[in-house]
């Protein structure tokens, strides 16, 4: 196992049809770009969450008070692509 690849967030605020600002998006991505293994293009890696990665997520989300929202992880996958 190499070095974690870098991420980045990316936001976008939608607009209702007046123009003023309805919602926000965000979602994080890896720069896969800046992978120095070459995968052949049948690999194909799916992001799990395991269960002490939920579990620390949701006490952190407890430590700061935070309600965890689940986000449309259907329409994430499609969208990547």
């Amino acid at each position: 196992v190499g070095p974690a690849l870098p991420s980045m967030a990316i936001s976008k605020i939608k607009t209702d049809k007046n123009g003023n600002p309805d919602r926000a998006k965000y979602r994080i991505v890896v720069l896969g770009n800046l992978d120095p293994h070459n995968w052949d293009s049948t690999d194909c890696f799916t992001p799990v969450l395991s269960s002490p990665e939920l579990q620390i997520l949701t006490a952190v989300a407890t430590q700061l008070k935070r309600i965890p929202k689940s986000g449309d992880v259907s329409q994430a996958f499609v969208q990547s692509i």
